[in-house]
């Protein structure tokens, strides 16, 4: 996959273990780039991808609709299982998610 810096909200004492950056393309939200994450997995969370990109997207256009949706970033951190999933909603179009684990 291509060779990009995605940003991801940082959580002290972890590192981006995973990620996969998924991106609207007309009506159909597909996946850009990804690293560490076997597509099988991928495919496994499509269907959570698209309700979080719908409600971030929702929060997004609602709280910061003062901004042009080029410049507005949302970022969302949730503890999960072995550590933390991040996700960050960039420019009403792309969705970064991505996971933390505990460094050693």
């Amino acid at each position: 996959m291509a060779q990009k810096k995605w940003k991801v909200q940082e959580v002290p004492g972890y590192k981006v273990d995973w990620y996969v950056v998924y991106e609207l393309k007309g009506t159909k939200l597909e996946v850009v780039d990804y690293e560490n994450i076997r597509p099988e997995k991928i495919n496994e969370i499509y269907e959570i991808a698209i309700n979080i990109f719908h409600d971030l997207k929702s929060i997004s256009e609602k709280e910061l609709r003062a901004y042009s949706a080029e410049k507005r970033q949302l970022d969302v951190v949730v503890k999960a299982e072995g550590g933390y999933i991040s996700m960050s909603f960039v420019a009403d179009s792309v969705l970064v998610m991505a996971g933390l684990k505990k460094v050693e």
